[in-house]
């Protein structure tokens, strides 16, 4: 059977997994793939433009009909969706092949992504299982409807399955299949890994307050890969290309100390690359920060949200304090790991004093970098359904969340009684002001700044490592993808 998977603005874990499953078990599998616009950071819109003026989609298209697979997979996050839906229609008029989708949107509001033109299906919940049973399926001709975590449209009607269980033993996974991705550019001087799937707390704004329900009957939710496998899989892929530094994108690298103490033995002598992590500032103390150090780290990304503690704990379900917050910072600077702090403004209840506090946490703290986002009410995650009870986000809000329009970097669509240009305004300066002495940087909030100047302020989003390596992944997929597709166009016109 031949799979074709189809992605947009920057590698993904979750296919590079799937894609990996499918190998293993003797499927064809490829990717086509089109590098985006910066949309993780800023989307940067004359980029999309040269994307459409040099026919990106159309070389994707020839490639997918070259390939002539047996079915499409797409796995989509919601602000991915407008284009997934328009990808899936076009790919599904052109080749007359099942189209499935997956990914956290799928997962999240099934029923309506499968009512879209051109969806046959979505996968909701892990997709390693559901994928190959029905390709399998297909493969041996059934039409088979009954394959957990897949529901199915069929002649207009919806056939919903239940999840099977989660899979339990993480290190029985092949490691993910980077190559799909690196053919297009996109890993350029950082390697990104996973040591355990989901997450033990459950902030009102994450996609976690969505699954759980979906999986409360289905054995434990978080779950860990052992340190061996770990330093394992690190060693394949060294094999294969070279790296500058590790990204550890596990929600929480420090929830386990027995384990850290392991991976703090093991990692220095194995692997020796410094990584960068996600922690949360209730699973530091000195022993997880020295044991963080020996191991090489030389960067955390760490959760402030809100500087209000009120607004944290009573609306983001974050139940950590300021005392926490700069207590595991300073352990982290006196250590000599580098510190960013995760903001976001636009909260609902959020006034302009809590917004304040915001920033005053990140002045105190002084941190190496502060990324910044906008409150977005992901479908049936909390935070979404605290906006619909309170009224802050209408029908009209709610449809535009569902078809997956703007996103956690543009103005707010929660209405909180603050002026959506300010709320803005907080985002984007943030990130720039902590860089300055505190008096400059509040100062700089009263400022009104034209949105072309989102582009100036980009550099300061993290710290200066980071936003160079962001930087190449975005350049190199877009010079790689067009040299690739532009290519194979050639070699086409030429026979």
């Amino acid at each position: 059977m031949k799979v074709l998977f189809v992605f947009r603005g920057g590698e993904w874990l979750g296919i590079e997994y799937l894609s990996s499953f499918l190998k293993s078990k003797g499927h064809e599998v490829d990717l086509i793939y089109h590098p985006g616009a910066g949309e993780v950071e800023r989307r940067i819109n004359f980029i999309e433009k040269l994307h459409n003026m040099i026919g990106i989609e159309d070389f994707m298209l020839k490639r997918a009909e070259k390939f002539e697979p047996d079915i499409i997979a797409f796995s989509s996050p919601t602000n991915l969706f407008p284009w997934v839906k328009k990808m899936a229609k076009k790919l599904k008029e052109a080749l007359k092949v099942p189209v499935i989708v997956g990914g956290p949107h799928a997962t999240s509001v099934p029923e309506y992504v499968l009512m879209q033109d051109g969806i046959d299906m979505v996968c909701i919940g892990e997709g390693e299982e559901a994928m190959l049973e029905l390709v399998n399926s297909i493969e041996k001709g059934e039409k088979r409807t009954d394959i957990k975590n897949i529901w199915f449209k069929v002649d207009g009607k919806i056939i919903k399955n239940p999840v099977r269980p989660l899979i339990k033993d993480l290190d029985s996974l092949p490691f993910p299949d980077k190559e799909i991705f690196d053919q297009y550019g996109v890993i350029n001087g950082r390697l990104y890994i996973m040591t355990a799937r989901g997450c033990p707390y459950l902030c009102s704004y994450c996609y976690t307050t969505a699954w759980r329900n979906l999986y409360k009957n289905g054995g434990p939710f978080y779950r860990r890969r052992s340190v061996e496998n770990v330093i394992e899989e690190i060693e394949y892929h060294l094999k294969r290309k070279n790296y500058e530094e590790i990204y550890f994108y596990d929600d929480i690298f420090t929830l386990n100390k027995a384990w850290l103490e392991r991976f703090a033995e093991i990692y220095p002598s194995e692997i020796g690359i410094k990584f960068k992590a996600l922690i949360h500032p209730e699973h530091i103390d000195e022993e997880t920060v020295l044991l963080l150090k020996k191991a090489g780290c030389y960067y955390v990304d760490i959760g402030i949200e809100s500087g209000s503690e009120k607004i944290r704990r009573e609306v983001l379900n974050r139940k950590v304090s300021d005392k926490s917050i700069i207590r595991a910072c300073e352990m982290f600077k006196n250590a000599g790991i580098k510190v960013c702090t995760l903001n976001i403004f636009g909260i609902p209840g959020e006034t302009m004093d809590d917004m304040k506090k915001t920033v005053e946490l990140n002045f105190r703290i002084k941190p190496d970098g502060a990324i910044t986002s906008i409150m977005y009410p992901f479908p049936e995650t909390d935070i979404y359904r605290h906006c619909l009870s309170k009224g802050l986000i209408t029908e009209k809000e709610k449809e535009i969340v569902y078809e997956g329009y703007g996103s956690y970097k543009e103005p707010p669509l929660i209405k909180n009684g603050i002026s959506p240009s300010i709320i803005y305004r907080y985002m984007r300066l943030l990130p720039f002001a902590v860089k300055l002495p505190a008096p400059l940087g509040r100062f700089l909030f009263k400022l009104p700044f034209p949105k072309f100047t989102d582009l100036i302020f980009l550099p300061f989003i993290s710290i200066k490592r980071n936003f160079i390596i962001r930087l190449k992944e975005l350049i190199s997929g877009i010079v790689i993808s067009w040299k690739k597709y532009l290519l194979e166009e050639f070699k086409i016109r030429r026979n």
